[in-house]
């Protein structure tokens, strides 16, 4: 969970989330985690705002992910609030009421990701996805690949109102590539709303 959810501590969710600190949290958290039970690499998954922060992770340079799952991620947050065209967007803030200046937006840090050949990255979404918009992620995807990221944009269904809910599809993607199913099939088991 993003820092400050769930009973979690290190920053607070309300006052802190999408600023650079939040990243920078959850970087040194990985390490932490990675320390106490002696991985070498790791895999990461998360929903919306934490699809933003595997987007952002990534940024910060890490060179142990074998497999990152961004699904209907904050990846462009910007653009995210440019196309909600939201009240918040029109004073220059983020969904969170954050100042668009002043957030960690991963589309901006993309030449921070080190090459890395273990390493697969997905970015995961619902093209009707109403709480993030779709644009939003596949932008941030292109973004990778322009700038020699390999990245791979996959999209699912999401059976909430929103079209936004995909975290058990996320998990399920992240399974499927540590096991080293292509790219190719994993889209067309998402397509066919493969459980397993």
């Amino acid at each position: 969970g993003r820092p400050g959810t769930y009973g979690s501590t290190g920053a607070s969710h309300l006052r802190e989330r999408r600023l650079p600190v939040e990243a920078h949290l959850v970087n040194a958290a990985l390490d932490a985690i990675k320390n106490k039970y002696g991985y070498k690499r790791m895999q990461l998954t998360g929903l919306s705002g934490g699809g933003g922060l595997v987007g952002a992770v990534l940024t910060l340079g890490r060179t142990d992910i074998d497999c990152a799952v961004a699904a209907s991620g904050a990846l462009s947050i910007k653009t995210r609030s440019r196309l909600l065209a939201s009240k918040e967007a029109q004073r220059g803030q983020d969904q969170t009421g954050q100042p668009l200046s002043a957030v960690y937006d991963p589309i901006d840090h993309v030449a921070g990701i080190k090459p890395d050949n273990q390493r697969r990255v997905f970015v995961l979404g619902d093209p009707q996805d109403s709480a993030v918009g779709f644009d939003s992620q596949e932008e941030f995807q292109q973004k990778l690949v322009a700038n020699g990221t390999p990245a791979t944009l996959l999209t699912a269904l999401a059976t909430d109102s929103k079209h936004h809910e995909l975290a058990p599809e996320a998990l399920r993607v992240a399974a499927w590539c540590k096991a080293g199913v292509a790219d190719a099939q994993i889209q067309a088991w998402l397509a066919e709303g493969k459980k397993k």
